[in-house]
């Protein structure tokens, strides 16, 4: 498919340009042909020029860079594609930054519930769990005592783990700033009160205490009433998937919106104004 474009072009006149082009054609998502095939090609391609240089039949090697070239720009388009696409069974990534955005103006304290469901997948038991001990700030990591769903137990009450029975998660930058955020306001109260939330829960209550499983219900179904697009429950926030791509969008995204909320910031207020906060 590849060659008979060339006609009667020698190897060393094939430019990384001319396969692009060629590629590009026919491969990329316009031109509708499977991933299978496009790997395949690309494949074929590389082997051919490195064959090729070995024999000395050509000076360089065009083909790994017009491979390489090709893969990186069908990896955008891909993730553009994903970014855009809105799966039947959860939020799109462009209506994630929506909810996002939505639920940071009308309910704070339910953003960073949400960016931990969306973004790291976890269920809310292990969500209200989290202490500030289990976040490895320097590594930017959560050591998740791993909790069966299907444990009687584990909508009710905490559930002893054994230590082995844990899995560390990767928390994206915009989490890990809104992690970093949330421990500055939990040090604001502490300074007015050592004895608040003394178990460093991340999501606590007005009192201090580890929030109830079901204090989402409320806010999130006022959430979803305000967006103008089809929701979801909330346990499926933990479907979604982002790209590199859409997780950079969310990010820029997010960031320019940014409110009091994702500046990481000192915190010049007294404990009453913070609880007011968790209204």
């Amino acid at each position: 498919m590849v060659v008979p474009k060339f006609g009667a072009k020698r190897i060393n006149d094939v430019t990384a340009g001319d396969l692009v082009k060629i590629l590009e054609k026919n491969f990329t998502r316009v031109g509708g042909f499977s991933d299978e095939s496009f790997h395949a090609v690309c494949s074929a391609i590389s082997c051919f020029f490195k064959d090729a240089m070995k024999l000395h039949c050509a000076a360089q090697d065009n083909g790994t860079v017009a491979v390489h070239a090709i893969k990186e720009r069908k990896k955008a388009e891909d993730d553009i594609h994903l970014t855009h696409y809105i799966p039947a069974d959860t939020y799109s990534p462009d209506q994630l930054i929506q909810i996002l955005d939505l639920c940071r103006k009308e309910a704070p304290d339910l953003y960073l519930p949400m960016l931990l469901a969306s973004l790291a997948g976890l269920r809310m038991v292990e969500i209200l769990q989290i202490t500030l001990d289990d976040i490895d700030f320097q590594n930017r990591t959560l050591s998740l005592p791993y909790i069966s769903p299907k444990h009687p137990l584990c909508w009710l009450e905490p559930v002893p783990i054994p230590e082995s029975s844990t899995r560390t998660v990767i928390l994206p930058d915009i989490l890990m700033s809104e992690i970093c955020c949330q421990k500055e306001r939990l040090d604001a109260l502490q300074k007015a009160d050592p004895s608040f939330n003394q178990e460093g829960y991340l999501i606590w209550d007005r009192e201090g205490r580890k929030r109830a499983n079901n204090f989402i219900t409320s806010p999130y179904t006022r959430i979803c009433f305000r967006c103008p697009f089809p929701t979801f429950p909330w346990r499926d926030l933990r479907k979604i998937r982002l790209t590199s791509y859409s997780m950079e969008k969310l990010t820029e995204s997010l960031n320019r919106k940014g409110t009091e909320m994702s500046k990481k910031s000192s915190i010049p207020f007294g404990k009453n104004y913070l609880l007011e906060l968790l209204k």
